[in-house]
């Protein structure tokens, strides 16, 4: 393992896609800068003869803003109740609309594992935001969008907890961060007496029942972090809002 090219991204938050046509919930926006950085890393791999590892340390996907519908309009204001569903097939559905949002980097992300020799990989370790790669559904679907199944599955990973090689362990960090963003097992994310349904600790209830209707009206607070920060500098710039 000695000598391999590690690359380590975190919280890119793919929402639906299409913010230019109106989806105000949609945080990512630099697709096309990911894929610059995987074809640089990929040219460094080929030209060295080294293996390269890319491990997304988490959020992914923004789950917690991606609704589970068959349609998906850009400017459609939708309801708490279409993004509560934490099951399996509502979570597959969330990312069929991230894929179709973001094709170039789901189309990089295939690329970045077409190479023979030397050889590339990618792990995915779960976020508070998306915790939903704990289901094999949303697993396979990623799977068969990047074709990482067959033989090539061994290129793509999906650690339950952190993810370890000699020498660097790595982690998305939200189970030693604020209680609101912790879960009771985070290896298996599952709701308390619900196997059927992942857990929604208060951070992630927080957006869905309110957050996704403020970043409408307010793209900035997204960019404010801790969210028990928002609520002082709204009492300070935007007290109307802080009293909503």
């Amino acid at each position: 393992m000695a000598g391999d090219i590690v690359v380590v991204l975190s919280d890119l938050h793919m929402g639906a896609g299409r913010f230019a046509e109106g989806n105000a919930l949609e945080d990512f926006t630099s697709d096309a800068a990911f894929v610059s950085l995987l074809e640089s890393v990929a040219r460094e791999s080929e030209a060295s003869g080294r293996v390269a590892q890319l491990v997304i340390n988490g959020d992914l996907g923004e789950f917690l803003q991606v609704p589970a519908r068959d349609i998906f309009s850009p400017r459609q204001v939708f309801a708490p109740e279409d993004f509560r569903d934490m099951g399996e097939m509502a979570s597959a559905q969330r990312l069929r609309l991230i894929a179709a949002g973001h094709p170039d980097v789901f189309n990089a992300l295939r690329a970045w594992l077409r190479a023979e020799e030397p050889r590339r990989t990618l792990i995915i370790t779960k976020g508070n935001h998306d915790p939903q790669w704990q289901w094999p559904a949303v697993q396979n679907f990623l799977r068969q969008a990047i074709a990482a199944g067959g033989e090539r599955a061994p290129l793509l990973e999906f650690p339950a907890g952190g993810y370890a090689r000699p020498g660097l362990y790595i982690e998305h960090g939200n189970q030693y961060a604020e209680t609101a963003n912790r879960f009771q097992n985070f290896a298996a994310p599952y709701a308390p007496g619900d196997l059927s349904q992942l857990e929604t600790p208060w951070g992630s209830r927080f957006v869905i029942e309110f957050f996704n209707f403020v970043e409408r009206t307010r793209y900035y607070v997204d960019g404010v972090k801790p969210y028990t920060a928002l609520i002082w500098y709204s009492l300070k710039y935007d007290p109307a809002f802080a009293f909503e």
